[in-house]
């Protein structure tokens, strides 16, 4: 499963300097916008797409390289290729909270206006959980549809979540949620858990069913 894991790993460092130029931008974006309100949750969000988007492109290398046709003619079993694969998009994720970590330190820091910081923490950390349930999403669909037909429904999805994002974030209204911000965050916190594990569950049924 290692060797799996390295394998995309280093699909990914092939695109180390465009990984390296939208570090810079990001830099650069951060140190212009540093002092504006919600500008760093914003930059964190866009760092947690480009996450979603790295976790799939093995699904895309595999196709063009053609590896997909004979990757199982190796010692690897279906439910390892499909284990590396999510463990990847857990490895994203860490990157995701380390990330998300230092943009928070950084608000707490510099945004003097944020009246409760216990609030915000969590609310700020629970976003970060969108990385793993569209990875639940996409997942199944890549290994369903393949790279090239699946990257169009990830697309549509994207969209539609931000959408729906939007939606809530200019259409809500300040409450008082405190007292019960923690209880629902931890079981947010356990339904993205279970659907991770049922969509490895389905990835790997669908890799079994390709077999036959």
């Amino acid at each position: 499963m290692l060797g799996m894991l390295l394998k995309d790993i280093i699909y990914i460092k092939k695109l180390k300097k465009t990984l390296l130029y939208i570090i810079l931008l990001l830099f650069f974006l951060s140190i212009s916008g540093l002092f504006e309100t919600n500008y760093l949750s914003s930059l964190s969000y866009f760092v947690m797409f480009f996450c979603v988007n790295l976790s799939t492109l093995p699904f895309s290398y595999d196709s063009y390289s053609h590896f997909s046709e004979y990757q199982y003619a190796l010692p690897v079993s279906r439910k390892t290729a499909v284990y590396s694969r999510y463990l990847l998009g857990l490895v994203l994720f860490g990157i995701c909270i380390l990330f998300q970590s230092f943009t928070i330190l950084l608000d707490l820091f510099l945004q003097k206006e944020i009246g409760n910081p216990e609030e915000f923490i969590m609310i700020q950390f629970s976003a970060v959980l969108f990385v793993p349930l569209l990875q639940s999403i996409l997942f199944p669909l890549l290994y369903k549809f393949g790279a090239e037909k699946g990257r169009l429904y990830m697309v549509g999805i994207i969209i539609f979540v931000c959408c729906i994002v939007g939606f809530f974030v200019t259409e809500s209204k300040p409450i008082n949620i405190s007292i019960h911000l923690l209880p629902f965050l931890i079981g947010i916190l356990l339904f993205v858990t279970l659907f991770y594990i049922l969509s490895m569950l389905l990835c790997i049924k669908i890799e079994q069913k390709n077999q036959k």
